[in-house]
């Protein structure tokens, strides 16, 4: 078992005090023993909730590893399972373990995202189209959606601009097959 957090309910002198422990554990725990040994200690009602690991980090908080607070603080927690083709929407590396949150999940952000991810493939131009810029022709070789922006090769350099600045050229039309 391992405590997450304590709410301390002081309701008033005419009942009860309340104290609502939130925790964490691997299976179902019998803590009836631990229930009258609390309540006499606490000198209140003892309200125990098992938790699960998403409402573990919403309540205790941490950094996720964009720098940001972990969604599961700010937004709230997902109910719902992630499904399994976030991370290859999002074009994140096979391996499981690196998109994982503080919590051992999934991170929530993915699910978030998505639409995000799925607005920007309807905009942009795909990788490798022939694009004008404002620095010249190129080649789309690399999407950066959290800044709404692309990587154009234009010669020996690369450049990122605003997907909305990149104008795909037109793809000439193949030519009619001669038979003869």
């Amino acid at each position: 078992m391992r405590v997450v957090g304590v709410d301390f309910v002081d309701q008033s002198d005419e009942f009860d005090r309340q104290a609502v422990i939130y925790f964490e554990a691997p299976g179902r725990v019998d803590f009836r023993a631990l229930l009258t040994d609390l309540a006499r200690a606490l000198q209140a009602r003892i309200d125990l909730r098992q938790i699960g690991p998403r409402d573990a980090a919403a309540i205790l908080g941490a950094l996720g590893s964009c720098g940001r607070e972990v969604c599961c603080a700010t937004i709230g927690p997902l109910r719902d399972p992630l499904p399994q083709g976030l991370a290859r929407e999002q074009r994140l590396p096979n391996n499981p373990s690196q998109f994982q949150g503080t919590c051992g999940r999934s991170m929530c952000c993915l699910a978030y995202e998505s639409e995000l991810y799925t607005d920007f493939r309807q905009r942009a131009p795909r990788v490798g189209a022939q694009v004008v810029t404002g620095q010249g022709e190129g080649v789309v070789v690399a999407h950066a959606v959290p800044l709404d922006s692309v990587v154009v090769q234009l010669g020996e350099e690369r450049v990122t601009c605003r997907a909305s600045e990149a104008c795909p050229l037109a793809t000439p039309r193949p030519a009619p097959a001669r038979h003869g």
